[in-house]
């Protein structure tokens, strides 16, 4: 295999069993056609992985960034290969908040009602799973954090000098709505879980039988009971991140609290001559029988959240989304297939359409 600065460029198969066996005590490089400056040689009696190649091209040339990319990459014994670690990557832009990777998006099959039983993708366009979503948009990220978007919206006629900070802070919040916002799926207890209510599944028939495969996700969906269909995008983060911890924390809180000071006094209103807070009171009430209790300002009633969006706005003021596909595509553009690739997906697959070639071991 030869690497350029790090990247793979090129493989050589050797076809004889003892080709790279060395019975000299001697290196020779020796041609008429080809001339060559050697920067730097070493010479290992071991095997090395791409992971190792990348350390050393950061070694040699001091880059702490490089360095620091290449430790997302982490070993994985079922697939005997290296995969790409979100989490590493998460930790490494919290690392270099003004240099942040490329935006992300994250498929979480767990996150839904059947929990354990849905853990693998779908195989069959018929199995439509209940997962949670999250996109986050780094570079729109880090123009919020450093007043960018101020600017960004200005420029879209969206505030213009002498306009209120109150009006300012609007069109930015606007602003990063209409521009592939990040966003989230759900509601969960735990800030730092994502929350279902994404419908996925395999898109197409003949879909189901190509290792390339297509996956169509459905934002608007009804996964809770007695739910109408709602578009499960929230807008989690940047200018809406304090609206979005309100519309979560809400969403938990019970709708009414007791008064006791209404019940001591049996009012019929508590703390508004205008009656336009009334004390309820009902025999039927789930918290306390027979109590007085009023409406419980921080609750936030589901499907009224602040942040719950209509539509997913890629880049512009009025058209959005709330559907798209998904490729996984475990073919090399060579069109030889990688029998590592082939573990990973057998083992996240409920069913993969090569078994049958991989058992003949027609690969």
């Amino acid at each position: 295999m030869i690497y350029i600065n790090g990247i793979l460029n090129s493989v050589i198969k050797n076809t004889e069993s003892d080709g790279f066996t060395i019975e000299s005590d001697k290196i020779v490089f020796n041609s008429k056609s080809c001339d060559i400056d050697l920067y730097k040689l070493r010479i290992y009696n071991t095997t090395l992985n791409v992971n190792d190649i990348v350390m050393n091209y950061a070694a040699d040339f001091e880059n702490i960034d490089i360095y620091d990319q290449n430790k997302l990459a982490k070993p994985n014994g079922a697939i005997n290969e290296y995969y790409f670690d979100y989490r590493s990557m998460m930790e490494y832009n919290r690392n270099h908040p003004s240099d942040p990777l490329m935006p992300y998006i994250i498929f979480d099959t767990t996150s839904g009602p059947l929990g354990i039983d849905q853990q693998k993708l779908s195989y069959s366009k018929s199995v439509k799973l209940d997962i949670g979503v999250e996109f986050v948009n780094t570079p729109l990220e880090l123009a919020y954090t450093s007043g960018e978007l101020e600017e960004l919206a200005k420029a879209d006629g969206l505030w213009k000098n002498g306009d209120s900070p109150e009006k300012k802070a609007a069109a930015v919040k606007t602003y990063y709505k209409h521009h592939c916002p990040s966003w989230r799926s759900g509601f969960t207890a735990d800030p730092e879980e994502i929350g279902h209510g994404v419908e996925m599944a395999v898109q197409g028939t003949s879909s189901e039988f190509y290792p390339r495969r297509n996956y169509k996700l459905k934002t608007k969906t009804k996964y809770d009971d007695g739910e109408t269909s709602r578009i499960h995008i929230f807008l989690n983060r940047g200018p809406f991140a304090d609206d979005f911890e309100a519309d979560r924390t809400g969403v938990f809180e019970d709708p009414y609290i007791i008064s006791n000071e209404a019940y001591n006094q049996s009012l019929d209103y508590y703390s508004d001559p205008e009656g336009k807070n009334k004390v309820i009171f009902d025999s039927n009430n789930p918290y306390k029988y027979n109590t007085y209790y009023i409406k419980n300002p921080n609750y936030v009633e589901f499907g009224k959240e602040k942040t719950r969006q209509d539509y997913w706005y890629m880049n512009n003021y009025t058209t959005g989304t709330t559907k798209f596909t998904m490729k996984i595509d475990y073919m090399e553009s060579s069109g030889s297939y990688n029998m590592g690739f082939a573990n990973l997906v057998k083992n996240g697959y409920s069913k993969h359409p090569l078994d049958d070639y991989n058992r003949v071991g027609a690969f």
